[in-house]
């Protein structure tokens, strides 16, 4: 995509969008139908089957619930998603290669059609998923449900498919991989042009050797310079949470890159300095804010921790309360132990810190972690727990804790019995 985005050009790229709309707007289509299909068409059965298979309850088909409830959140978000995504570089540029503003607005108005009838094409794929796939087991495959879509294609078309199954189950991969395809095409050229037009404008054209042909150089040079840190940091990065930062663009798109163009196309006194500031304040702002507080997902992060223990209990709300870490804190007798891949034997053993990529830190490392998600000054203590010699040290001191907290302060004498044998609470 590097290559293509450096030869290709515009045009290119555009030609990998439509492609991609194609294929993601018919594949979506089938999967709507299908879902409806297996429902009789009813979409009171579906919402039901998806109230009951969400694990939210009632509370699955009220409005807010992925921010806790909060309609200033819910609005907020929803207005920086429309604004940030109108206003990327990587969106805005396809109306420079348009040839009037008539084409603009044209355009425009068939690229508004095709995503309204793309969400309301999702809104049915996400309740379709939720009530055939259900949320544990989509938890399970990814926390960030980012395979739901293939589940509920498995889940519709069953372990025996037809040809004809086969190729709805192939297109939606394709339709995925596309997507992907023409987002990385996008950006490379609007970060290349960017850098080569700021670059030739700024230096080369000052030389009267500079033309149109050394600009195109330059772009093609600058595909190829962004596109290879891309992926050295994409192969970095291949088991974090990027989500943050898919956030943070969209804050800035809306806070920062939105305002700029409203005061450039309407507000005739402004100047390059008020550009600035609007450039830059509401990219501060977005960055405190659109990152400080992330929108309230599903924590992604799990410690867990034995409940029957007092004294691992009075650990935890003391950590809750003066910590407040950004996680979600369980003890294990409530929890879907192999959904997390860990033992029982382990999780009684010792508290357990899990990421979303699976990887489990236990004992002092997890408290360790758990620090370093409190942030502020906590990160710090945390920080150092994670390197030698002090990591050994709090290996061994939790293991003393750990082997004695029957007689730690908190502590019940039916702490010190087996689990199967203590009473239930």
């Amino acid at each position: 995509m590097i290559s293509y985005a450096a030869i290709g050009g515009m045009k290119g790229t555009a030609l990998i969008q439509i492609i991609k709309t194609v294929f993601l707007l018919g594949t979506g289509v089938i999967l709507a139908v299908l879902i409806l299909g297996r429902f009789d068409r009813s979409t009171a059965r579906l919402l039901g089957a998806a109230k009951a298979g969400s694990g939210a309850g009632d509370a699955f088909l009220q409005s807010g619930l992925q921010f806790g409830g909060s309609q200033l959140d819910m609005i907020s978000s929803e207005l920086t998603v429309v604004l940030g995504a109108a206003c990327l570089p990587h969106i805005t540029m396809r109306m420079y290669s348009s040839r009037s503003a008539l084409a603009v607005r044209r355009s425009m108005s068939w690229a508004v059609s095709a995503v309204v009838v793309f969400c309301l094409l999702i809104a049915v794929i996400g309740f379709g998923a939720a009530a055939l796939v259900g949320h544990r087991t989509i938890t399970a495959s990814d926390p960030q449900g980012d395979t739901s879509i293939l589940l509920v294609s498995q889940a519709l078309l069953g372990g025996d498919a037809s040809a004809l199954e086969t190729l709805v189950f192939t297109s939606v991969t394709t339709a995925i991989f596309l997507t992907l395809l023409a987002s990385v095409a996008g950006m490379i050229l609007a970060c290349a042009n960017s850098l080569a037009h700021d670059l030739f404008a700024h230096g080369v054209r000052k030389s009267p050797t500079g033309d149109d042909a050394t600009e195109m150089a330059l772009a093609r040079a600058a595909a190829i310079g962004v596109g290879i840190p891309a992926i050295v940091l994409a192969v970095l990065a291949r088991h974090w949470n990027v989500q943050p930062l898919v956030t943070l663009s969209f804050c800035i798109g809306a806070s920062a890159l939105a305002p700029a163009l409203v005061f450039s196309l309407f507000w005739r006194r402004f100047t390059r300095t008020g550009l600035m500031c609007t450039l830059i304040g509401g990219t501060l702002t977005a960055r405190h804010h659109g990152v400080m507080r992330t929108m309230r997902t599903e924590p992604v992060l799990v410690l867990v921790y034995d409940g029957d223990r007092g004294f691992c209990t009075a650990s935890v709300n003391l950590a809750e309360r003066r910590l407040r870490p950004r996680c979600a804190i369980t003890p294990w007798q409530f929890t879907d132990l192999d959904a997390l891949g860990v033992t029982q034997r382990r999780a009684e053993h010792e508290a357990l810190w899990v990421t979303p990529t699976g990887a489990v830190h236990g004992g002092a490392q997890a408290v360790a972690k758990l620090l370093l998600s409190a942030g502020r000054g906590w990160a710090v203590p945390g920080a150092l727990l994670t390197l030698p010699p002090l990591r050994w040290l709090a290996h061994g001191a939790y293991r003393l804790i750990a082997n004695n907290r029957t007689r730690m302060p908190g502590a019940t004498p039916a702490c010190a019995l087996p689990h199967h044998h203590r009473p239930p609470t």
